[in-house]
């Protein structure tokens, strides 16, 4: 027999939770963004800078070969195409590999825009 779950996922509209209502659907990126960059990014790695991460700095850096440096220790080039109010998405460059990510603002150190 079919479970609350199984009829929720069938449905069109979401899955229902009990406490909160309807989970909202997630957006999807626009067809422009789906293509990753053509080029790997540059070979070097920049001096980490002393910037103050926003959603206003970083928005030059869209549609460039990004350095971010993670809360975390990680590091690593980006291609950025989206910028929200609170995360950014786009491109990572690791082993030879163009993928997708996104992470919080909250969680980058500092960035450089090459």
């Amino acid at each position: 027999m079919y479970g609350y779950r199984d009829y929720a996922r069938r449905r069109s509209v979401g899955f229902r939770c009990p406490y909160f209502g309807y989970r909202p659907k997630v957006e999807e990126y626009p067809a422009q963004y789906q293509n990753h960059p053509q080029n790997p990014p540059p070979t070097y790695i920049p001096k980490m800078p002393q910037v103050t991460v926003g959603t206003n700095t970083i928005n030059i850096c869209t549609d460039k070969y990004t350095y971010l440096w993670l809360n975390n220790g990680d590091a690593f080039w980006a291609y950025i195409v989206y910028i929200g109010t609170q995360s950014i998405s786009g491109w990572r460059y690791e082993r030879g590999v163009w993928r997708q990510f996104g992470v919080n603002l909250s969680q980058i150190k500092s960035f450089l825009c090459v």
